[in-house]
């Protein structure tokens, strides 16, 4: 059991680089009700005001004025408000305040990459990996 369970752990990070490739940065933030913006400022492809739930902004009401949230072509994101990075996995851990290792198993099992019985579908990791 502790096996099964130490391998399927293992499995899903090697499903990591699939969920990287599977899943777009900007929109996830769309699902989360996140209003982005395209900009063409450097290596930055769209902002938006920091939809991170601790973000606190420099106005009375503690919301953000003008856009610090940055998402690159990269599919990362950087906040210079409040100075968090990250990918699409660290975003959702974030925004649900849960570990990186659930973030990381709700979204394989969003791109269909984890199966319901809890294991990595690895036919759909290869599958996906070589797209």
């Amino acid at each position: 059991m502790v096996n099964d369970f130490a391998n399927n752990l293992c499995g899903i990070w090697a499903c990591r680089d699939a969920v990287l490739e599977a899943v777009c940065l900007a929109d996830l933030m769309r699902e989360y009700g996140v209003e982005l913006q395209a900009t063409s400022s450097g290596r930055f492809t769209h902002k938006a005001r920091c939809p991170l739930p601790f973000h606190a902004g420099n106005s009375a009401d503690g919301k953000e004025r003008t856009a610090s949230f940055c998402v690159s072509a990269n599919d990362d994101f950087y906040c210079f408000g409040c100075s968090k990075f990250g990918s699409v996995i660290d975003f959702v851990s974030l925004m649900e305040g849960i570990p990186p290792e659930d973030a990381l198993v709700k979204l394989a099992r969003k791109t269909g990459l984890l199966g319901e019985d809890g294991m990595v579908d690895e036919e759909k990791q290869i599958g996906r990996a070589h797209v």
